[in-house]
């Protein structure tokens, strides 16, 4: 699809699925969308950056918090190299 063809009900729609189930993902994602965004309108397009934000507000917003992964202590470190 053109870019300058993209509204907010399309991207809507195709964050839908990891919007709120994998929050770091979905963000990340719109992050990149920004910069698509950007170049496009650097390069001459008409585009409407304005419409990512539209996007989020049909989204909702992404209230589910990040878990942070699972970490050794430092402490323990020596010894897990012992047991490799």
């Amino acid at each position: 699809m053109p870019i300058v063809k993209i509204d907010q009900d399309d991207i809507a729609r195709a964050f839908a699925p990891i919007w709120h189930q994998k929050t770091v993902t979905g963000k990340k994602a719109i992050s990149r969308l920004r910069i698509v965004f950007k170049y496009a309108r650097a390069k001459g397009f008409l585009v409407n950056r304005e419409i990512i934000d539209e996007a989020i507000i049909i989204l909702g917003e992404n209230k589910k918090p990040a878990k942070p992964s699972l970490a050794l202590p430092w402490l323990e470190v020596p010894a897990f190299y012992q047991t490799l």
